[in-house]
């Protein structure tokens, strides 16, 4: 890979490209290195802490090492506008990058979904065949590739992007046309988003109301400090919502999700160094008042049904009332409501699930083991599909379902090459959408 960088540096010489294709050319070379290190299988990673924010550290090293190399050897090429555009428009294409290994992130129909790979911002309109670079051109003084998004439908997204400057600063933008144009939201001061500093989350309830959760890293030697930020008009202000978020020892503040304007989720993440007694596992926290204050909420889950290194998901929901809630762990811990999230009621799942996925309040599936699982009846019981999915070999590495009969899968071979899978009959039967 370095002499592709060298590569890449040389031809700065020629006329500056556009940012679409100068994520191209980064996302296939991103990918080229990333495919070597999906070996594991999926069903049987753990989630240590540590290692998880190593790997996220290094990668981000690379790929902000990339962007800061061209970006310093532009600066002589190229004069800085004093203020970034509120609007731009630009002009999606089939990306010229072996994309071949793309996850999407969303499929809101069996044509149209996002992905966010690696910083870069894909979308499809084809059922995944091709795959557009659509992500907004970058800021001045961008020093990070796209570091989060959010997706509400097939126009609407979320995206962020960090900037430098005097001090970190972390800049929201917004597409209602599916990647075509975008408003550029106001910046957020974020100096925890160094190089020691988590990538930040998203999540928005309708194309309003959203919230922005900086993770934070470590400050000249002290631990993050977490924030959370709202907004009522789509990502482009931002409001603070709070800045002490509870988080027991050995644990850190990492992702949310809400049900409602007011009602909302706050997960962590916990160090399997001290996450050893009921006191330290993972924690839940709930809010009533769109995420000013913080109580946790109790789930029934002792160290004997999950060992740490564990996190929690974010919590999903089908609708208004219906939402699953997935404990990362070994062997790992399934939850569903019907009451909004007041109460969450566990589900036995087939030993050794990596993942779980449900499209209503009844249908879902989950890979466990070597075997593909579905339910129909909530989580209440779980049937093997016969399915050939798995019949080839290779690691699964995502899962995502549409509707009931409807999904996608990604593989990696045992060859090392990479094939995106699509199914049409609930997961029976499966096709490849694109290999490489």
């Amino acid at each position: 890979m370095t002499d592709r960088v060298e590569q890449i540096l040389r031809e700065l010489d020629r006329p500056v490209q556009p940012r679409e294709e100068f994520r191209d050319r980064l996302l296939g070379d991103a990918l080229a290195s990333l495919q070597a290190t999906r070996t594991e299988p999926l069903a049987r990673r753990g989630f240590p802490l540590f290692r998880e924010l190593v790997a996220a550290a290094t990668l981000l090293v690379v790929v902000i090492g990339l962007v800061v190399g061209v970006r310093a050897l532009r600066a002589s090429k190229l004069s800085t506008p004093s203020t970034a555009s509120p609007s731009v428009s630009i002009s999606p294409k089939v990306s010229a990058a072996p994309i071949v290994s793309v996850i999407p992130s969303k499929m809101v129909s069996t044509d149209v979904g996002w992905a966010l790979e690696l910083g870069i911002l894909l979308r499809t309109t084809d059922g995944a065949v091709h795959w557009s670079v659509v992500g907004p051109p970058y800021l001045p003084d961008s020093i990070a590739p796209d570091t989060s998004a959010y997706f509400l439908d097939a126009q609407n997204a979320v995206i962020t992007e960090t900037a430098g400057g005097n001090s970190l600063s972390l800049v929201s933008f917004r597409t209602t046309d599916g990647g075509q144009t975008w408003h550029q939201g106001a910046r957020v001061a974020a100096p925890g988003l160094g190089g020691d500093g988590l990538s930040p989350r998203l999540y928005f309830t309708d194309d309003l109301h959203g919230w922005l959760l900086l993770r934070g890293g470590i400050v000249n030697g002290q631990p993050p400090s977490p924030a959370l930020y709202g907004t009522s008009d789509g990502g482009l202000h931002w409001s603070l919502k709070s800045s002490k978020l509870p988080s027991p020892l050995g644990c850190l503040a990492w992702d949310l999700a809400f049900v409602s304007t007011s009602t909302g989720w706050l997960t962590t993440i916990c160090d399997s160094t001290q996450a050893r007694s009921s006191d330290l596992m993972p924690s839940l926290l709930m809010t009533h008042d769109s995420g000013k204050t913080w109580q946790a909420q109790r789930l029934p889950l002792t160290t004997s049904d999950v060992i740490c290194s564990c996190s929690i998901d974010p919590p999903v929901f089908v609708d208004h009332q219906h939402g699953i809630l997935f404990v990362r762990g070994s062997p790992g811990a399934l939850f569903v409501t019907s009451d909004a999230g007041s109460d969450w009621i566990p589900r036995l799942m087939p030993s050794g699930p990596a993942d779980v996925v449900f499209t209503d309040a009844s249908h879902g599936w989950t890979i466990a083991g070597y075997a593909l699982y579905h339910t129909s009846d909530g989580g209440v019981s779980w049937a093997p599909v016969h399915t050939d999915l798995l019949a080839q070999g290779g690691n699964i590495e995502g899962l995502v379902f549409v509707d009931q009969m409807n999904g996608f899968a990604s593989r990696i071979t045992s060859a090392g090459s990479s094939q995106l899978l699509k199914t049409s009959d609930g997961g029976i039967t499966w096709t490849v959408v694109r290999s490489g």
